[in-house]
């Protein structure tokens, strides 16, 4: 009789109830550290990405806008006497060998030593959002590297010659804009698209 105490099916019910309730917060335990750890995992990839894949996304864009900028100066130069003006597309566009003393579009000519404190800052202040930024999209660092290789474009003229070589004019007859260079439009871009984001 002892014996058939603790056979009883009903306890033996009840023993496994018991014992599967005592697995259970285990069982949620070790769920738990799963999740965790995949959660640690997807982490990781991302601040990988952040620190790895965007600064790479703002160097390379950098690098080819400043090889852009500097190869179509060069050609200008090497095709055009200064002050020498070709239309590409009649009047409206054209080609014109134009030396640049002030800043992007030709604007507040002189003060060199003053335009080349503000390409440094420029370039302290892509440091500064590439950083504070590194959370924000991929195309965020994309804007960026606009800016850093316009900003380097010039910069190298101005260290170089003491001044911008500006090649392209629109407009029509003697009323035309000022002329620019591709380091000036990716400056320009930049600098709305950033804005924009900071809005």
């Amino acid at each position: 009789r002892a014996d058939n105490r603790y056979t009883h099916p009903a306890l033996t019910r009840r023993a496994s109830e018991l014992l599967v309730k005592g697995r259970l917060p285990m069982a949620r335990r070790c769920a738990g550290r799963g999740a965790s750890r995949t959660i640690g995992r997807m982490s990781g990839e991302e601040q990988a990405n952040g620190t790895l894949v965007k600064p790479a996304i703002l160097r390379v864009t950098g690098l080819g806008i400043l090889v852009a900028d500097q190869v179509t100066k060069a050609v200008v130069v090497a095709n055009l006497a200064l002050g020498e003006r070709v239309g590409i597309v009649g009047d409206l566009v054209k080609v014109w060998h134009a030396p640049n003393l002030g800043a992007a579009f030709s604007l507040f000519q002189g003060g060199s030593l003053c335009f080349l404190i503000v390409s440094v800052l420029s370039l302290a202040m892509v440091a500064y959002f590439q950083r504070s930024l590194r959370s924000r999209p991929w195309w965020v660092h994309l804007v960026l590297g606009f800016i850093l290789g316009g900003t380097l474009g010039n910069f190298i003229d101005r260290l170089r010659q003491g001044y911008v070589t500006d090649w392209l004019s629109v407009g029509f007859g003697d009323t035309r804009w000022p002329t620019f260079n591709g380091a000036d439009m990716a400056v320009s871009i930049g600098a709305f698209l950033l804005a924009w984001v900071l809005w």
